[in-house]
C-alpha cells in the first residue's frame, strides 16, 4: 500500500470510528488469541493453517467474499489475491466467538494481523483481516448468530465501503442494489415469500435450535415490522410461517402478524433482522 493510499485508509477508518461512537459500544473484553501460521489460502474468506498439530480450514466470521473456481463470482479473484498478499505464509492470531465450528467442520474466527493493542473501530479496522476485507470492498457482511461480537462494526464498514464504491461496490448498480448474500454456514433464512397469500416462511438450516425472541421481520416497501414474540424458538431443520391478511390465523408452526394486508403484490422484499438490527436474510 502506497503512502497516499495509507493516508486515505487511515482517514476512512477514523471517519468510521467517529460515525460509530454513538451507535457501537467499544469491545472491552480481551479474548484469548491463538497464534498460527497460514499455510494456504482458498478464497477471500477461507484459508488453512496449523492449529496445534492439526491442519485446519479456517473460515472468517461475519464476512462473505465472492467465490472463485467453478461458478466464480465478480471480484472473486481480486478478493483471493488480496487474501494471499495479506495472509499467505504469515503469522496471524485467531479470536473465536460463541460458536467455534460451522456445519462443515471449519474453525470460525476473527483473524488479527497483529495482536490488538486495543479494540475500537479504528484499530480493529486496521488490524483485523475480517474488517480489512470489508473496508477494501472485497467482501460483504454475513452475520450468523450467535457469532455477533463485532457485527455492528462490520455493518458500518460495509456501508462506508459501499458509499465509497470500493472493490465489489465499484459498479453503480452494485452499490445501489446488492444485498449481502448468504451461503454455507447460514442458519436462519427467509425460505420463501408469497405476497398474494401474505405468508413468509422462515427456516433454520443449521444443526441447532435458534431463539428468535425479539427478531424482526420487515416489509421493506412499507417499512412495516413484525417482532417475534418472546419464547419463539426454531428447531434445527425446522421452519415456521408468519402470516397476515384478513383470513390469517395463528396455529402450529404459524405466527399471526396482523389481519390487515402487509405485503405489496407488485413487489415487496422481506428482510429478517436480529434484535440488534443486523440483517441476516433478505428475499
Amino acid at each position: 500500500m502506497g503512502a497516499m493510499a495509507g493516508l486515505l485508509l487511515t482517514g476512512f477508518l477514523l471517519t468510521v470510528a467517529r460515525a460509530s461512537a454513538g451507535t457501537m459500544a467499544q469491545v472491552e473484553h480481551a479474548p484469548i488469541l491463538s497464534r498460527v501460521r497460514v499455510a494456504s489460502v482458498s478464497d477471500g474468506d477461507t484459508f488453512r493453517a496449523h492449529v496445534g498439530r492439526r491442519l485446519e480450514s479456517i473460515r472468517l466470521i461475519g464476512v462473505d467474499a465472492p467465490e472463485v473456481g467453478p461458478g466464480e463470482e465478480p471480484h472473486g479473484r481480486e478478493a483471493l489475491e488480496f487474501a494471499r498478499r495479506t495472509l499467505l505464509q504469515k503469522t496471524v492470531w485467531l479470536e473465536f466467538d460463541v460458536r467455534q465450528r460451522d456445519t462443515f467442520g471449519r474453525l470460525l474466527a476473527y483473524v488479527w494481523l497483529e495482536p490488538p493493542d486495543r479494540r475500537d473501530p479504528a484499530a480493529t479496522g486496521m488490524q483485523m483481516f475480517n474488517a480489512r476485507l470489508l473496508v477494501e470492498g472485497y467482501g460483504q457482511v454475513m452475520t450468523v448468530p450467535p457469532n455477533v461480537r463485532y457485527a455492528e462494526w462490520f455493518v458500518r464498514w460495509q456501508e462506508q465501503a459501499r458509499a465509497a464504491r470500493r472493490g465489489l461496490w465499484a459498479a453503480e448498480e452494485s452499490a445501489a442494489g446488492a444485498a449481502p448474500h448468504h451461503r454455507g454456514e447460514t442458519m436462519v433464512v427467509i425460505a420463501s415469500v408469497d405476497l398474494r397469500a401474505e405468508a413468509v416462511v422462515i427456516a433454520n438450516r443449521g444443526n441447532a435450535p435458534v431463539d428468535l425472541s425479539g427478531w424482526i421481520l420487515v416489509s421493506e416497501r412499507g417499512n412495516q415490522r413484525f417482532v417475534f414474540p418472546a419464547g419463539t424458538s426454531l428447531p434445527a431443520g425446522g421452519s415456521l410461517r408468519v402470516v397476515s391478511g384478513p383470513p390469517a390465523a395463528s396455529g402450529p408452526g404459524r405466527l399471526l402478524w396482523t389481519r390487515s394486508h402487509i405485503w405489496n403484490n407488485a413487489g415487496d422484499p422481506a428482510v429478517l433482522l436480529t434484535p440488534a438490527g443486523v440483517r441476516v436474510s433478505r428475499r
